[in-house]
């Protein structure tokens, strides 16, 4: 408690700040990635903390968990592909922030709840609504199975981690990409996000990867999107019922697990060590595909 304490760990909170404006969700990244690189910085003014472990208690999209989309529509944002899309942009541009400040980020955390006696997809901040997995759980199961080290990535439809920051996502989309490689697999992530919930056509992708082992390996492609991974999509196709018949909520417990936008691909890697993977990418879809051999 006294000036000279050796501090152990590094702990704050950022969020985002979404908003409804003319009928329509609008999201505020830039807000939280401003959050945390601020707090970065002042670990930055420190060079006696620069190993020190980082880890965001509370990192997510607005800042109250509680406020379900009934009284708070700018919060629909939670039942479908947008917070999906958004985690996996945010997640990334926050391992960029550390690179750029030099500080020893080692986790991130979401303040999300279980909440009980709700009706079905009410908005709060949860990662499943009465045991049915919402879509954004599929994306912390996409960013589970990157192992290894964190390896480059870039796009030609990618904006800076710096102007997202400064401006948010409100012209060209973001179609960016996180990528990882261990001694058996190199995996990718890759989503299409904009601010604005609002349709949009979708991006075609030529996604390469290069630097692989030659010989036999297998592509697997897994989505989230509209017809993907997307238990909220399949219940609103059901005419959203609030007391769903034992086959309904099979059918929802099913919608809600990670689901192959197509079926593996065996390949052959050959001399120039690269596989490619040319698909479509719908705007608020997240793909992730991975290499294994």
């Amino acid at each position: 408690g006294r000036i000279g304490t050796p501090l152990d760990l590094i702990t704050f909170h950022t969020k985002g700040s979404p908003s409804f404006v003319d009928g329509r969700v609008r999201m505020g990244v830039a807000n939280q990635l401003r959050s945390i690189d601020r707090h970065f910085l002042v670990i930055k003014d420190f060079p006696m903390y620069a190993d020190t472990p980082v880890v965001i208690g509370e990192s997510d999209p607005d800042g109250c968990a509680a406020c379900g989309a009934t009284s708070y529509p700018q919060n629909a944002y939670r039942k479908g592909t947008l917070y999906a899309t958004y985690t996996a942009l945010q997640i990334a541009r926050t391992y960029e922030l550390a690179d750029l400040r030099r500080v020893n980020l080692r986790g991130a955390v979401t303040w999300a709840f279980l909440f009980e006696d709700q009706p079905y997809f009410d908005g709060f901040r949860d990662l499943a609504t009465h045991g049915i997995d919402e879509p954004v759980l599929n994306t912390f199961r996409m960013l589970g199975q990157m192992e290894g080290s964190r390896v480059q990535a870039s796009s030609s439809a990618g904006l800076s981690v710096e102007e997202i920051r400064d401006h948010g996502v409100r012209t060209s989309p973001d179609i960016s990409a996180l990528a990882a490689r261990s001694p058996r697999s190199a995996t990718v992530l890759v989503w299409n996000y904009h601010d604005d919930d609002v349709p949009a056509p979708a991006a075609k992708v030529t996604l390469t990867i290069d630097g692989l082992p030659p010989g036999k390996a297998v592509v697997t492609h897994d989505r989230v999107d509209s017809d993907h991974s997307n238990a909220y999509a399949a219940w609103v196709r059901m005419g959203s019922p609030q007391s769903p018949t034992p086959a309904q909520y099979a059918a929802l417990e099913r919608a809600g697990r990670l689901e192959p936008l197509r079926p593996d691909r065996p390949v052959e890697i050959g001399a120039d060590g690269r596989v490619t993977e040319v698909f479509s990418l719908p705007r608020e879809s997240v793909s992730f595909v991975k290499v294994t051999w």
